[in-house]
């Protein structure tokens, strides 16, 4: 496959997972450039992608609780 046909390849996936170039990229390149295989691969496990499984919210404040009643 081509640079080109790779990059048409992250962006296609970029638009469809709405994930970045570089998760679309992963997700390509451990499936043997599939799109077909690397979009369900995804929706099976989006966890192994995506920052080695940092929570989506890493970085955020903590949420504030009121007391107990």
């Amino acid at each position: 496959m081509s640079n080109s046909q790779q990059q048409q390849a992250i962006n296609n996936l970029v638009n469809i997972l709405g994930v970045s170039a570089a998760v679309a990229r992963n997700v390509l390149e451990r499936n043997n450039w599939n799109p077909d295989t690397s979009v369900a691969a995804y929706f099976d496990n989006p966890q192994s992608f995506t920052n080695a499984g940092t929570p989506s919210n890493a970085g955020a404040p903590p949420s504030v609780q009121g007391p107990d009643p």
